[in-house]
């Protein structure tokens, strides 16, 4: 009799738990172009949010168990990358994609590993946060999008979880149906700044920025204006020296330039230098490359006590298909009637 009731009870808790775990369902978003097993249906949520490179749009479908076991959330999801985030290498945002999941300090990282998901690169991420709680992820770079997937748990749950986890993250797939963007035709049109003195052509309409001089410098503040068009970065940038250096020896004023351009990539190696001139100005064009897998071709002109650099950076694998568009920036750059004048006395 024992032996029987004991059955029955076993029998009562099997069909109680078969009752409360619905069957994992296909959810497969078209627009997202992926397709994975989710143990009830998500909630869908759209975030635009506003960076210096444009604005940046993210889609995530977040499903929270009602269960008391296993994890609390599964999450699919992706981020569409702007034009200027998909000439950086696939490493280089996945190290990014860790930081901001890392951004709480007290946040400890468990494990990671790289990964690949057909041809796409991607990421194993596990840590703890604040609050006891297991994040694992799994990150991809593919289709100009970062895509992740994850899911989070308590730390006494964890090892119970993992069935459900291996599950949920083995089924997701990208589809790869998702189309190639167009090429667009690009819109040359001459640009020049107020007060810059000079005049180029550029795909569009460039952003600008200017940074304040600093105290120890021998520089005043610089004008930059960025612009990126199908794989390719275009630069124009100009400085005044504080002091006569550029004028007087424009020589070292380059070679200072350069020196400082090779410090700030890392691994960067110089690939080619060739003095060049524009019109009684002398000038530099050097080559070089870094560890973000960019080919970037510069030119700079000392012209009175002003530095001006014209830069196009793209990258290995488009150098070709960009070279006709980069060399056409390049050799664009006129000087805008009288050189702008000094202001420390040197001769006209």
């Amino acid at each position: 009799m024992r032996v029987k009731t004991l059955l029955v009870a076993v029998l009562a808790i099997i069909l109680s738990g078969s009752c409360h775990a619905a069957p994992w369902q296909k959810f497969t978003s078209i627009k997202g172009d992926f397709t994975v097993l989710m143990p009830g249906k998500p909630v869908e949520e759209k975030e635009i949010e506003k960076t210096g490179s444009g604005p940046v749009t993210s889609y995530t479908f977040t499903y929270e168990s009602p269960l008391s076991t296993g994890p609390w959330f599964y999450i699919v999801g992706y981020t569409e990358l702007t034009d200027e985030a998909t000439l950086v290498a696939s490493k280089e945002l996945l190290d990014e994609f860790r930081a901001g999941l890392l951004e709480d300090k007290k946040s400890k990282l468990l494990g990671e590993r790289n990964i690949m998901h057909k041809a796409y690169a991607g990421r194993l991420i596990k840590y703890r946060d604040t609050d006891g709680v297991v994040h694992t992820t799994r990150a991809y770079v593919a289709q100009r999008r970062m895509y992740y997937v994850m899911t989070a748990t308590i730390r006494e749950e964890e090892k119970m979880s993992v069935p459900a986890i291996e599950k949920f993250f083995n089924s997701f797939e990208i589809l790869g149906k998702r189309p190639a963007a167009p090429p667009q035709p690009l819109m040359w049109r001459k640009f020049s700044p107020p007060g810059g003195g000079f005049a180029i052509l550029m795909p569009g309409t460039p952003t600008s920025q200017q940074s304040a001089a600093t105290g120890s410098s021998n520089q005043a503040g610089v004008h930059t204006f960025t612009l990126v068009r199908d794989a390719v970065v275009y630069v124009t940038a100009h400085r005044q020296f504080r002091d006569g250096t550029g004028w007087d020896d424009p020589a070292k004023a380059l070679t200072g330039f350069r020196a400082g351009m090779l410090s700030t990539g890392k691994n960067s190696r110089l690939l080619s230098e060739k003095t060049i001139a524009l019109h009684e100005f002398p000038g530099r064009e050097i080559k070089h490359t870094d560890s973000t897998g960019l080919i970037y071709t510069t030119r700079a002109y000392v012209v009175r006590n002003y530095l001006y650099v014209i830069s196009a950076a793209t990258p290995t694998a488009k150098q070709s298909a960009s070279s006709a568009a980069i060399d056409k920036f390049l050799d664009s750059f006129e000087l805008l009637g009288k050189p702008p004048e000094t202001t420390m006395g040197q001769p006209a």
